[in-house]
């Protein structure tokens, strides 16, 4: 995007217009257009309002992360957008939705155990006891020494709220303070 002087009427009296480069030069690739087009789109919408009713903020982060997900199916780090859709039903307060995109995200991403700190509350919240202690024991294999103090440091900036649901979860299924 740039910004040019011009006036329709005189060029004595310059003014300020935007105006988008289009059609793209050579050197632009489809996804910086698609990403442009959706920046501008979001950037004019009324944050969280669909049509005449508000919406949450987890149900626009739910919207965004399957819009990334339809963008880049096939995306290695696509795992990262399915564990955004779960803790933003998990904020909501539809937890076994919310265990299932982690589940889902983990099956892609076996590796990243750190998703079963938020996975195995979803599942006691929901009242899924036994596949939360699986889900605690598999956190616990790859962190032995895991406490509930160094699971809040290196938790991100989330409501107080969402961090009291995960840690008393946390705590009830046998992980120490």
């Amino acid at each position: 995007m740039r910004w040019t002087y011009w006036n329709a009427r005189s060029s004595a009296t310059p003014t300020m217009r935007w105006r988008p480069r289009w059609p793209p030069g050579p050197t632009r690739s489809a996804s910086s257009i698609i990403f442009q087009l959706l920046r501008i789109r979001t950037a004019y919408e009324a944050p969280n309002w669909r049509g005449r009713r508000r919406i949450s903020r987890a149900e626009s982060a739910i919207e965004r992360f399957k819009i990334a997900l339809d963008l880049a199916p096939n995306d290695c780090l696509a795992f990262n957008s399915m564990v955004g859709v779960g803790c933003a039903h998990f904020e909501s307060g539809r937890y076994l939705e919310a265990a299932d995109w982690q589940q889902r995200a983990l099956a892609l991403h076996p590796s990243a155990t750190w998703i079963h700190r938020t996975m195995c509350p979803a599942y006691v919240l929901v009242g899924a006891k036994a596949e939360a202690r699986r889900s605690v024991a598999a956190l616990r294999q790859d962190y032995p020494e895991l406490t509930i103090s160094e699971v809040q440091q290196g938790f991100p900036p989330l409501p107080q709220s969402y961090c009291d649901r995960v840690f008393n979860a946390l705590h009830s299924v046998g992980l120490p303070l």
